[in-house]
């Protein structure tokens, strides 16, 4: 199923990241190749980016990819998500960007869809608690479920090049945060068509204690109540799904009870989950971490993660 969208993925970015690119003067312009792609005027450079100032293209207040809009953040400031991580490769080598730098699969960059251009930030993959910081350049990947697009050294660094896609966090930073941004290497003749990017350059990033995978969820719903939360869990059981937790949030104020679903395993679980509470109407969802692992029933309260 993950290899499924990955080449959906790599077919949508086929017929859109390069006219993406392409960002109108005028108030709209409709792209051609049948995909319509309309961009707003830019909006001015002085926000909050993490990476200074914004780009002058590739940041209007919103647009448009195959019918759905997207809105541009005017701040990066306090962006922090979880989710599916694709990567991006030689397909797309030596193209121009949504911002209009020119893409480097061995440089330390990414897509997304409304994190101003440019902005970096540390992407942690949560099976193996690796990170790297990057500049995002791009927009992308205009996938279901996929909130970032690495490039090649990214994936490489993290580990996730073999299953092409993984479960990450995503937390944008401050412009004095440290860390490298961006690493390199040349391309020789005769090179082969995938070389390994270098590292020569590039200082170790501060790793997180790894994230066991089974640790992760889906949280579906918070209640302030503990039989609304019991309802929603009663109801997804009849939906076959077993693994249906509650658990007690005792720091939030007010306290909530929160539904989660897992521990999930891998991207295609995810996919299918995200997949089954849209059929069912339940879009408010994300993932979530949880230092502990018991489960909660009617008797019982507990703790809940992150």
């Amino acid at each position: 199923m993950a290899a499924g969208m990955r080449r959906a993925g790599r077919r949508l970015r086929a017929v859109t990241r390069s006219q993406v690119v392409v960002m109108a003067i005028a108030a709209v312009t409709i792209l051609p190749a049948c995909v319509p792609v309309r961009w707003e005027q830019p909006v001015p450079t002085e926000t909050h980016t993490g990476s200074g100032e914004r780009s002058s293209r590739g940041n209007p207040p919103f647009y448009e990819v195959y019918g759905v809009r997207y809105h541009v953040q005017s701040s990066s400031y306090g962006h922090r998500e979880r989710g599916v991580a694709s990567w991006y490769g030689k397909k797309f080598h030596g193209r121009p960007t949504s911002s209009g730098e020119i893409y480097d699969m061995y440089a330390m960059t990414a897509a997304h869809k409304t994190l101003p251009l440019p902005t970096r930030v540390r992407v942690t993959h949560l099976g193996n608690g690796k990170s790297v910081i990057l500049r995002v350049n791009d927009r992308g990947p205009f996938v279901d479920n996929r909130i970032i697009d690495l490039s090649y050294a990214a994936a490489l660094k993290l580990d996730m090049l073999g299953t092409g896609t993984a479960l990450v966090e995503v937390e944008a930073l401050t412009p004095d945060a440290s860390g490298p941004t961006t690493t390199t290497a040349s391309m020789e003749p005769g090179a082969p068509a995938t070389p390994r990017p270098s590292t020569r350059h590039a200082r170790s990033t501060p790793r997180p204690p790894a994230i066991d995978a089974a640790r992760l969820y889906l949280q579906v719903g918070a209640f302030g109540e503990a039989l609304n939360a019991e309802q929603m869990q009663a109801q997804l059981r009849t939906k076959g799904l077993s693994n249906v937790v509650i658990r007690y949030d005792l720091d939030g104020d007010p306290a909530l009870y929160r539904v989660r679903l897992g521990p999930i395993s891998d991207v295609a679980e995810y996919d299918a989950l995200v997949e089954l509470m849209a059929a069912m109407e339940i879009r408010e969802t994300h993932l979530v971490t949880e230092s502990i692992a018991p489960a909660f029933n009617a008797a019982t309260t507990v703790p809940g993660g992150s």
